[in-house]
C-alpha cells in the first residue's frame, strides 16, 4: 500500500478511508496496535498471511507478538468508507482529532497527524541522497 493521507477523526473515533486503500484493504479489516506509536490496518488475506506466519514461529516469538493479537479487532467499513477506532486502541496510538494515513507495503498505518510529520520529518533526513547520487555516478 502507498500514499499518505490526513484526515480528521469524528468524536466517535471513526475515520474515512480514502478510496485507494479501500479498495486494497477491502471491506473486512484487521485493525491493531504497532510497536511504533501508530495503528496497523491489514486487508483480511494480508492478516491471515501475517497470522500464518507467526504460527511457524517457536514459542518465544509468538509470545512477543502477542500484543499484536490480543488488541487486534476486526473491523468492517460504513457506507461511507469510514472506520470506527476502539477507544483502547485510540489511546495506545495517542490520536488526536486529526490523523495521517500511511501505506507502509503489505498494511497501512494510522498515526497521530503530529507524530506521523515528526516520524516522517526523522525518517527523510536519515535517507542520504548525496551517497545515493555517488554510488550511481560511480
Amino acid at each position: 500500500m502507498t500514499g499518505e493521507y490526513k484526515y480528521s477523526m469524528d468524536n466517535k473515533g471513526r475515520i474515512f478511508i480514502p478510496v485507494k486503500l479501500r479498495e486494497e484493504l477491502g471491506t473486512n479489516v484487521y485493525m491493531t496496535v504497532s510497536i511504533e506509536k501508530c495503528i496497523f490496518l491489514y486487508s483480511e488475506h494480508d492478516w491471515q498471511f501475517f497470522s500464518d506466519t507467526v504460527k511457524k514461529l517457536d514459542f518465544s516469538q509468538q509470545q512477543k507478538l502477542r500484543p499484536l493479537f490480543s488488541n487486534a479487532s476486526h473491523v468492517k467499513l460504513d457506507s461511507q468508507g469510514r472506520i470506527l477506532v476502539p477507544s483502547n486502541i485510540r489511546k495506545r496510538a495517542g490520536l488526536n482529532k486529526y490523523v495521517a494515513l500511511v501505506g507502509n507495503n503489505d498494511h497501512a498505518e494510522i498515526w497521530d497527524y503530529d507524530s506521523w510529520s515528526n516520524v516522517k520529518n526523522n525518517e527523510m533526513a536519515s535517507l542520504s541522497w548525496s551517497s545515493n547520487e555517488e554510488d550511481m555516478n560511480s
